[in-house]
């Protein structure tokens, strides 16, 4: 069954789900999914771009190169998500859960991730430059080649990460 954007933003209305659902490629930017669940959702290479997301539920989703580029995603779960290769540039993440998601290669640059989880997450050779991590926490994270270059780190818990090249000039 394919939808479409209208049959999304239907769903959305009636309080409906967009669980374990084909989405991949659509684009869906500019809309308003607050606290909406995408959990087991294929969303690889959506755009959600300009996009309401806060309080949405991404557990175990595939956004393997999504873009949610200048995207509202505060107190999000993307607990055990694949965001590999995706855009998350200038964000507002705040109080997200990231823990447990493959993030590699993705792209968090002058993003806000003030207290979020990247507990157990991959970031290996991800670009997290320019972006506020303060209160924020790396334990057992694998942050491998990662450049955290001109970014916030106040009161940051790297305890256990892998840190092997990473940079944090």
């Amino acid at each position: 069954m394919t939808l479409s954007k209208a049959d999304i933003e239907i769903t959305i209305a009636s309080e409906g789900s967009l669980e374990s659902l084909n989405l991949s490629e659509m684009d869906l930017s500019g809309m308003k999914f607050n606290s909406i669940s995408f959990r087991n959702t294929d969303l690889r290479y959506v755009n959600f771009r300009n996009s309401d997301l806060s309080g949405c539920d991404f557990f175990n989703a595939n956004l393997g190169g999504a873009n949610l580029t200048d995207s509202d995603i505060s107190l999000a779960c993307f607990k055990n998500a694949d965001l590999r290769w995706s855009i998350l540039k200038s964000v507002n993440a705040q109080n997200c859960d990231f823990s447990g998601a493959g993030m590699l290669e993705s792209d968090l640059s002058e993003g806000d991730f003030e207290k979020s989880n990247f507990e157990e997450t991959d970031l290996r050779r991800c670009i997290l430059k320019n972006a506020n991590f303060d209160q924020s926490d790396f334990r057992n994270s694998n942050i491998a080649m990662a450049d955290f270059t001109g970014s916030s780190l106040v009161d940051v818990n790297f305890d256990n990460s892998n840190q092997y090249q990473t940079v944090f000039d």
